[in-house]
C-alpha cells in the first residue's frame, strides 16, 4: 500500500491490503496510474449511491509546493476513474505550507494536469472539501454532445482599484461591454473539441445565458478568435486578487484576430438564452487551426457613449445547467444524403420560380496535378445565372455556401465571417471568390480571411443577399497567379464536404457551391 502514501492513515479500510486485494474491492473503477494499477473507488459505510470518497493526505498524494505537482498522474487518475460519477468529494485538511494553502494546490495541481475538458469542474468548497460535479453532460468531448468551457473569464479596463491587473477567473460572472466611467470589458472562452472532424460539423452554437443588462441595448457584441494561449487564473470579484504569471486581465491580455466572425444583439429581455453560429470557428479548430478560444466584445467605437452592459453567467455559476455551452450538431444522414441543420424543408413554388437557376450553382477550381500547390487547370471559372419574379420586386434571397477554399484578405468593405459585402481585393496572389449581382449592383466576396495560409478549409454558411427580378447572379473565382493550394487541411488531409460531389471522395482542387434555401419579397425602401 506504500503507493498510497499516507493513505492508510486516513482510510483505515486499506490498513494491510495490498494492491491486488485492493483491486478487488467490489464496484470500484481501476485507474491507470504511472506506478501501476490499483482499484481508486473505496466502499465505505459512508458511501452513497454514484458518489466517491478521496482522501488527499499533505506531503504525500499532492505537493504543496506552487508550480511543483508531483503527482499529476494520480490526479488525472483519478479524475478519468470517476468519469461516471456524479460527484466526487476530495477530503483535506487545508493546512498552509509555506503560506499556500494546500487546498488550493490540490486545485491547481488537477486543473494543470489533471481535469479532463468538461468532465469535471469545482463547484464549491466548504471546510476543506472541494465538491466536484460533472460541468455538463458526462464525456462532453464526444461528438454531437454540449460542451462547457475549460476556462472562461472577463478583463476590465477600468483602472480605479487597480481592476485592469485583477483575474476574474473564478468569478461566477461574465461581463461584457462598456461603461463610460469604467471603459471596456470583454469576455474569454476556451472550449475542448476533442477530436470531432471539420467534415462531421452540420452547425455550432454559442450559448449564453443573459442575467443582467444596464445601461442602453444598442451595442453589438462580436465573437473574435483568439490567437494566443491564456489562463483565465481563480480570482474572484475583488480588485486585490491580481493577476500573476499567465493569468489573463486587461493588461495582459492575448492577441486575437480582427476579423469579425459572427455578431450578435443581446437586447434588453434577462433569465434566457441568447444564442450565436460559431460554426466557422469550430470548423477551423477541428481542421487543425490553434484552439486558443474565442473573445466577446463590443463592435465599434465607444466614443461618446454611455453605457451599456450585458452579464452571463460564467463555468462557475452554481447552477450547471446555466453555465456557458457549445452545441455541436452533426450532421445527420437521411437516407444516403448528408444534411445539417441548415437544412429545411423543400424549397417553395416562390423559391423556384425566383432563384431556382441558383441551385446548385458552382464553379469549380481543379488542380493541374497534385502536391501542396498545383496550377490551374481553369484560372478564372464563372458561373451566371438570370432570375425570375418580378424586375420590379425586390427579393431577399437566402443562400448556402459549401467547399473547399483558400483565405483571401479583402479591404474597403464591411466583413461578417468569411463574407466580404464590397470593397476589394488586399493583395495579388491567393485566389479571389466572389458573387455580383446587376440590380442592385453589389459585390460579395466567399473566403474573406487572412491570407498566406498554405491550407484550405472546409466552408458552410448561409447568407441573405436582396436583388430584384430579372438580375444576373454571377458565381466566379480568379486564381490570379495561376496556383492554387491544394485540398488539405492543417494536418495534411484532404477535406470532403458531406453530400456534395464527388463526396466520399476529395475533390482534387477547390470549389464553392451554391443553394438556394429561401426567397421572400420584400420592400424596396
Amino acid at each position: 500500500v506504500d503507493q498510497l502514501g499516507k493513505w492508510w492513515e486516513d482510510w483505515p479500510l486499506v490498513i494491510g491490503m495490498d494492491d491486488d486485494e485492493i483491486r478487488k474491492i467490489d464496484g470500484g473503477s481501476i485507474g491507470h496510474f504511472l506506478n501501476g494499477l490499483f482499484d481508486v473507488e473505496i466502499k465505505t459505510p459512508e458511501h452513497s449511491f454514484n458518489t466517491s470518497w478521496m482522501v488527499f493526505s499533505e506531503g504525500s498524494l499532492v505537493d504543496v509546493i506552487p508550480g511543483d505537482d508531483q503527482y499529476p498522474y494520480y490526479q488525472e487518475g483519478i479524475l478519468r476513474a470517476f468519469i461516471d460519477e456524479d460527484k466526487l468529494y476530495i477530503y483535506n485538511d487545508c493546512s498552509d505550507s509555506k503560506g499556500v494553502s494546500s487546498c488550493d494546490q490540490i486545485f491547481t495541481g488537477i486543473l494543470n494536469n489533471g481535469l479532463v475538458s468538461g468532465e469535471f469542474m469545482i463547484d464549491g468548497r466548504k471546510s476543506g472539501t472541494w465538491t466536484m460535479r460533472p460541468s455538463g453532460k458526462i464525456k462532453t468531448q464526444d461528438f454531437g454532445e454540449t460542451i462547457n468551457p475549460i476556462a472562461d473569464s472577463h478583463i476590465y479596463q477600468y483602472t480605479y482599484s487597480n481592476w485592469n491587473k485583477a483575474s476574474w477567473g473564478g468569478y461566477d460572472k461574465l461581463g461584457v461591454g462598456y461603461h463610460p466611467s469604467g471603459g471596456e470589458k470583454r469576455a474569454y472562452l476556451k472550449f475542448d473539441i476533442g477530436n470531432v472532424q471539420p467534415n462531421d460539423i452540420g452547425k455550432t452554437t454559442l450559448k449564453l445565458y443573459q442575467y443582467h443588462t444596464s445601461g442602453s441595448t444598442d451595442l453589438k457584441l462580436g465573437i473574435y478568435e483568439v490567437t494566443e494561449n491564456w489562463n483565465e487564473g481563480r480570482g474572484l470579484y475583488k480588485p486585490q486578487t491580481l493577476a500573476t504569471g499567465n493569468e489573463i486581465c486587461w493588461i495582459n491580455q492575448p492577441d486575437f484576430e480582427t476579423t469579425l466572425l459572427s455578431s450578435f444583439s443581446p437586447g434588453s429581455s434577462i433569465n434566457q438564452w441568447v444564442e450565436v453560429d460559431v460554426t466557422e470557428l469550430v470548423r477551423n479548430w477541428a481542421a487543425g487551426m490553434p484552439n486558443n478560444g474565442l473573445m466577446i466584445k463590443g463592435i465599434g467605437s465607444f466614443s461618446g457613449m454611455g453605457e451599456s452592459m450585458y452579464g452571463f453567467y460564467s463555468r462557475e455559476w452554481e447552477d450547471q445547467s446555466l453555465r456557458p455551452q457549445l452545441i455541436i450538431t452533426p450532421m445527420r444522414k437521411e437516407g444516403d444524403v448528408v444534411t445539417s441543420d441548415y437544412d429545411s424543408e423543400p424549397i417553395s413554388s416562390m423559391t423556384k420560380e425566383v432563384a431556382g437557376v441558383l441551385d446548385g450553382l458552382r464553379w469549380e477550381l481543379p488542380c493541374n496535378g497534385t502536391g501542396n500547390t498545383c496550377g490551374a487547370k481553369v484560372q478564372r471559372p464563372s458561373e451566371t445565372a438570370i432570375l425570375g419574379g418580378d424586375p420590379n420586386q425586390l427579393y431577399e434571397v437566402t443562400l448556402r455556401f459549401r467547399g473547399v477554399v483558400e483565405y483571401h484578405s479583402y479591404s474597403g468593405g464591411q466583413q461578417d465571417g468569411l463574407w466580404y459585402i464590397g470593397g476589394k481585393s488586399n493583395q495579388g496572389s491567393f485566389n479571389i471568390y466572389q458573387l455580383q449581382t446587376t440590380d442592385p449592383v453589389q459585390t460579395f466576396f466567399l473566403n474573406a480571411e487572412k491570407s498566406g495560409i498554405y491550407r484550405c478549409w472546409p466552408i458552410d454558411y448561409t447568407r441573405k443577399i436582396k436583388v430584384k427580378g430579372g438580375s444576373k447572379v454571377i458565381l466566379s473565382a480568379n486564381a490570379q497567379d495561376g496556383a492554387l493550394i491544394g485540398n488539405h487541411d492543417g494536418k495534411g488531409k484532404p477535406i470532403i464536404i458531406p453530400g456534395i460531389a464527388p463526396a466520399p471522395e476529395p475533390f482534387n482542387g477547390q470549389f464553392i457551391q451554391m443553394d438556394v434555401l429561401s426567397v421572400v419579397p420584400v420592400s424596396v425602401n
